[in-house]
C-alpha cells in the first residue's frame, strides 16, 4: 500500500519516499526515464509542452502543501512539477484515491512517448485525456446452462445450452493497475497562478530576499496592462527556499488592506519562479526618510505611524506574524500611503532556533533570549520603526554592534532616547508602552493603532 507521503510509481505501484528517492524506485524499466532531469531547461523539453503550458490543470511547479487542499473528491487530479531530489525536476500527476492524495510520476519511453504503466501516448495531454473518457474493452463471456433437472449426487450428462453473454466493463483505465486511480475531474488552477507571458519586464528595481526584484508590466485579462513589482526566485535556489517563497506567496494572496502589499498572483509554470505584487513607486520608506531628511514635517511622520498601525493591526486580527518589521520593509505608493511588505506567518507564537541573518537592532528581548517571535515582538519592531521615522531614518543603536546593542537591551534594559523634536506622547508610547521587557504587559497592536489615531485627531 502506497503512503499518503510518497511518490507511486505506475510501473508496480511503488512507494517511493522523498527523502530516499532514487533511479530504481521509479525507473526500474531501463527503457524509461524520468519526465525530468537535473536542469529545469532539460525538463522543459519535451516534457513541458505548448499544450500542457496552456492546460488549465497545469498547476507549475508548486509545493504538496498547495496541491492537496485543491483535491477534495475521488477522482480529483492536476498535474504539476516537483523536486523528486536534489536538482531533479520530474512531473507528477495528484489524484484523490479513496481519500487520500497520490502522487504519480509520468515516465518517458526512449522514442519520446510518455506513459504511466503500459499505455503510451504521443504527448502528457493525450496520456491524460486516455486515462479520463476511454472505457476498457467489451468482453464475450460464455455462460453454460444446465437443464433444472439434476441428480443430487452429480450433474446429469445429458445435454446443456450454451448462451453467450456480452459483459461491459465501464470503469475507466486506471493511472496504475496497483490502485483505483482514476482521473474524472481536472483541477483548474487558480486566477493568481499568472502565465510567464503575461509578465513583461522594465527594469531592475533591487535585490531581495530570494533573487531579484523588478519593474514590469502584467496583463491583467481585460485587455489592459499595469504596472507591477516582480520578485523572483534564483533558479539555482534550494527545495527549502523554493517552500519558503512559495509559502510567503500562499500567506500574502489571503490579505486584503490598503496598507498591506497585495499580491496579484505567482507565476510558477517554469524559471525564475516569479512573485507578481502591486507597485509601489516611491520605493522604500528608510529611503524616502534619508533623502529628505529635515524636509519631513511632524504630522506627516505620524501618519506614516498611524498608516503602519493600520496595517500591523489587520495582520494581527488575522493572528500573522510580521517577523521583519522595519523602515526598509514599507514601501511608498504613488499617493505616498505606507503599505507594509516582506515575510509573514500564520501563526501566533514561533520559535525560531536561529538568529541568523536577522535585523538583530529591531528584535525583542524575548526574541535575543528565547528566540521566540510573537504578535508582541512585531509590537517592539513597531516601535523601532517609529524611532526610525522620527529620526529620519537613522540606524537604531547607531554606534552599537549587533553584539553591543543585545548586551544593553537584555542585560542592561537600555532603551534608545527618543530623537529630537519627537513630540511627548510618542515618547511615552515608546517608552512606557512600546518597548516592555515583559511581553505580556506589553500594548497590543489593536491598542497602539488606536493612541495613534486619537494623536492623529488632534492635527485636524
Amino acid at each position: 500500500m502506497a503512503s499518503q507521503s510518497g511518490f507511486v510509481s505506475a510501473t508496480g505501484g511503488v512507494c517511493v519516499d522523498r527523502s530516499t528517492m532514487n533511479n530504481k524506485s521509479i525507473v526500474s524499466d531501463p527503457k524509461s526515464t524520468v519526465a525530468g532531469s537535473q536542469k529545469e531547461s532539460q525538463a522543459d523539453r519535451p516534457s513541458i509542452t505548448g499544450d500542457i503550458r496552456g492546460a488549465d490543470y497545469y498547476h507549475g511547479l508548486i509545493p504538496r502543501s498547495d496541491v492537496e487542499p485543491l483535491l477534495k473528491r475521488d477522482g480529483d487530479f492536476l498535474l504539476r512539477k516537483t523536486e523528486a531530489k536534489p536538482g531533479m525536476i520530474v512531473l507528477a500527476l495528484s489524484v484523490k484515491v479513496e481519500g487520500k492524495p497520490k502522487h504519480f510520476m509520468i515516465n518517458m519511453s526512449e522514442n519520446g512517448q510518455f506513459y504511466f504503466e503500459s499505455h503510451y501516448e504521443k504527448t502528457i495531454h493525450r496520456l491524460i485525456t486516455y486515462h479520463m473518457y476511454v472505457k476498457r474493452k467489451l468482453q464475450k463471456v460464455c455462460i453454460f446452462l444446465y437443464p433444472h433437472k439434476m441428480r443430487h449426487d452429480k450433474f446429469m450428462s445429458g445435454p446443456f445450452i450454451r448462451q453467450q453473454f456480452v459483459i461491459f466493463r465501464s470503469n475507466k483505465v486506471p493511472v496504475a493497475s496497483s490502485t483505483p486511480a482514476y482521473l474524472k475531474r481536472p483541477i483548474e488552477r487558480s486566477p493568481w497562478m499568472i502565465n510567464h507571458d503575461g509578465i513583461v519586464i522594465v527594469k531592475k528595481l533591487g535585490e531581495g530576499a530570494f533573487g531579484e526584484v523588478f519593474l514590469a508590466e502584467f496583463e491583467n485579462g481585460k485587455g489592459g496592462k499595469i504596472e507591477v513589482a516582480v520578485k523572483t526566485m534564483r533558479s539555482e535556489a534550494t527545495r527549502d527556499a523554493r517552500l519558503k517563497f512559495m509559502k510567503e506567496a500562499r500567506l500574502m494572496r489571503k490579505y486584503s488592506h490598503k496598507h498591506v502589499v497585495k499580491i496579484l498572483g505567482v507565476a510558477v509554470h517554469e524559471h525564475p519562479l516569479m512573485l507578481i505584487m502591486e507597485v509601489c513607486h516611491n520605493g522604500a520608506l528608510l529611503s524616502y526618510l534619508r533623502k529628505n531628511a529635515g524636509k519631513i514635517d511632524l504630522r506627516e511622520k505620524l501618519r506614516f505611524c498611524v498608516e503602519a498601525s493600520d496595517g500591523l493591526a489587520y495582520l494581527e486580527k488575522k493572528q500573522c506574524i510580521h517577523r521583519d518589521i522595519a523602515a526598509r520593509n514599507c514601501l511608498l505608493s504613488s499617493k505616498m500611503a505606507r503599505d507594509l511588505n516582506r515575510k509573514k506567518n500564520d501563526r501566533s507564537i514561533i520559535h525560531d532556533d536561529t538568529l541568523n541573518k536577522v535585523p538583530v537592532k529591531w528584535l525583542a528581548p524575548e526574541t535575543l533570549t528565547d528566540k521566540i517571535y510573537s504578535l508582541k515582538s512585531d509590537v517592539w519592531a513597531f516601535g523601532v520603526l517609529i524611532w526610525e521615522i522620527y529620526s529620519d531614518g537613522s540606524e537604531p543603536y547607531k554606534g552599537m554592534s549587533n553584539v553591543q546593542a543585545r548586551a544593553k537591551v537584555v542585560s542592561q534594559g537600555y532603551r534608545m532616547p527618543s530623537p529630537a523634536g519627537v513630540p511627548k506622547e510618542i515618547g511615552d508610547l515608546l517608552h512606557q508602552k512600546i518597548w516592555v521587557k515583559n511581553p505580556a504587559e506589553r500594548i497590543d497592536m489593536t491598542k497602539c493603532q488606536k493612541k495613534l489615531h486619537e494623536m492623529w485627531e488632534k492635527t485636524k
